[in-house]
Order: structure tokens, then sequence, then C-alpha cells
């Protein structure tokens, strides 16, 4: 499980924001908060960079 969710909403971004500044589609985005789909490695290390954070706070154990 992921936490783009919770550091998207603290960041004060919408899934639209997210979504334009990593190249992908809301609906992609949304696809990744309810656990419908797993970022590559490459995605989540560019979340984590727009969101000001690492990989390893984004994964919850």
């Amino acid at each position: 499980m992921f936490l783009i969710k919770q550091y998207r909403e603290e960041a004060g971004m919408t899934q639209k924001q997210l979504a334009e500044q990593i190249k992908v589609t809301v609906e992609y985005i949304s696809y990744l908060e309810n656990g419908q789909r797993t970022p590559s490695i490459t995605l989540l290390e560019n979340i984590a960079k727009v969101l000001k954070t690492s990989i390893k706070e984004l994964i919850k154990d």
C-alpha cells in the first residue's frame, strides 16, 4: 500500500496537479491512490520528488 494520497493532500495538491507534474493521467493517480495499480520505481521517484518526500515514506509497511 502506498501513501500517495496522504502526502499529496498534505502538500495541498489536487490529483490533477500531481498528474500534470509527473506526466500521467488523473485516472492513473486515482488508481494508484486506491491500490488498483502499482507504480514503477521510476514513477515513485518522481512522485516522491514532487511531494518532497522519499520513496520509503510513500510505502506503507
